[in-house]
């Protein structure tokens, strides 16, 4: 195929025209994707931050499984006519003491060590 130079439109533009045409059409797209790329900065910023966060919350839970099954095995354990018992003690307080609830702090306390 033979193309005619008089149908190309850009045959007479000048290196200095077509460098200025691209340099402004990149900056364009650039321009265009930034304000995008600073809110997936900000949303990945608060996903770190949230993922940050888990790791003490998991130790603060395992501490309080921890507290609350040595609470409840002492609150078992002891005597009920010692005045000093822990039973005594903490009457007021309801604990859970289904099975399962037993079951489940068991092996968190297992997984956690």
């Amino acid at each position: 195929l033979k193309v005619k130079k008089e149908s190309l439109l850009y045959r007479k533009l000048e290196k200095k025209a077509v460098d200025n045409g691209l340099r402004i059409l990149a900056t364009n797209k650039s321009n265009r994707c930034l304000p995008s790329l600073d809110i997936f900065q900000e949303m990945v910023s608060a996903y770190l931050g949230d993922l940050t966060a888990v790791e003490p919350s998991v130790e603060a839970y395992s501490t309080a499984i921890h507290t609350t099954l040595a609470f409840t095995n002492a609150y078992e354990s002891d005597d009920v006519n010692d005045a000093s018992s822990p039973k005594k003690a903490a009457s007021s307080v309801a604990l859970p003491s289904s099975p399962q609830h037993k079951a489940h702090a068991h092996n968190l306390i297992k997984h956690t060590r």
